[in-house]
């Protein structure tokens, strides 16, 4: 559509659509004799240098992906909320967003990020990239049924301080309770 005449219109009501085959399994098929099928989204605008596609229901507003070059002219994603009008996700080379409320193994977080891991570990882990040492971890401290949270700060291999709610905790090798 150039905003006057539609140069290609496809009716729900008169059949599928297949591209490269003639199989069609849904309202829109690809089909590609390689591994991989692809749909390509290409703009060669220089000003709004925006691919996405829209979900919606009785063109009433619905979610939106896609990727808006303009931003920051790098690649980038986004998962967008029209209904609401809210960025649900966002992610760069260099930069990532999500809600204020995040859960990980539960829809219902109830702080900033929430861990939900029942019957198992509950952990965090932040690992030094370079080096690939993991230098904080908190989680619980024991295999047991038992909750037994634990802090750890290390520096290389070496575990500096220790927060341990069930233990000894220390800082340095120094006892601190």
């Amino acid at each position: 559509y150039d905003g006057t005449n539609h140069r290609v219109h496809l009716a729900v009501s008169e059949g599928n659509v297949t591209v490269g085959g003639n199989n069609t399994s849904g309202r829109l098929t690809v089909n590609d004799t390689g591994d991989v099928e692809y749909l390509t989204l290409n703009t060669a605008s220089t000003t709004n240098k925006r691919e996405r596609l829209q979900f919606t229901q009785n063109d009433n507003a619905g979610v939106e992906i896609g990727t808006d070059y303009a931003v920051d002219n790098s690649s980038n994603f986004y998962l967008y909320d029209r209904t609401g009008g809210v960025l649900m996700a966002y992610f760069d080379t260099g930069k990532s967003y999500f809600p204020p409320l995040l859960g990980i193994g539960t829809d219902s977080p109830t702080r900033g990020l929430t861990i939900d891991k029942s019957n198992q570990y509950a952990s965090l882990e932040i690992i030094k990239s370079n080096s690939g040492n993991q230098i904080v971890y908190l989680g619980t401290g024991s295999s047991g049924a038992g909750e037994n949270p634990i802090l750890q700060l290390k520096e290389g291999t070496v575990e500096k301080v220790r927060l341990y709610a069930s233990g000894d905790s220390w800082i340095n090798g120094g006892n601190v309770g």
